[in-house]
């Protein structure tokens, strides 16, 4: 009771606006990590890749292969100096066959931290956010022409 009585005594005799700075500060810290472990970004659902695969849609690429591709899509749009490289985004969606190789990329990319500040997210989220409306029109056009109905 001693310390709580102590610890009471020291955070009263801290200027008003010093606690409302540590509080913020706390309070920002708590909110980030929760958020990190909870995730923002629209992850793969495994029941439908169990549908995919039951109406004998199989991956094209080996587990490896989608973590590369979800490292490279990371890189083109997070460690670019002054922008994105929207041709290496491109290029990785050209790759894909079917809808279980875009769920299996947005699988492996799970959450990641955004530039500049604690928050993760999925790599639904990075696109929409990196790219604008004619880019993202781009790669659900090259999508839709290899008859894959995913749409970002």
């Amino acid at each position: 009771m001693k310390l709580k009585q102590d610890v009471k005594n020291v955070w009263n005799s801290v200027p008003p606006m010093v606690r409302l700075g540590v509080t913020l500060v706390g309070g920002f810290y708590a909110f980030s990590k929760i958020k990190s472990l909870v995730g923002s970004g629209a992850l793969v659902n495994a029941s439908d890749l169990a549908k995919l695969k039951s109406e004998g849609v199989e991956p094209t690429y080996l587990e490896s292969q989608y973590k590369g591709f979800a490292d490279a899509l990371y890189n083109a749009m997070y460690y670019v100096p002054f922008g994105t490289n929207e041709g290496a985004i491109f290029s990785i969606f050209g790759k894909m066959k079917n809808d279980v190789d875009v769920l299996k990329t947005i699988q492996a990319f799970g959450t990641r931290r955004q530039e500049w500040t604690t928050g993760v997210h999925g790599l639904a989220w990075f696109i929409a956010d990196e790219l604008d409306t004619s880019d993202i029109a781009q790669i659900n056009t090259l999508l839709a022409s290899r008859g894959i109905t995913y749409r970002f």
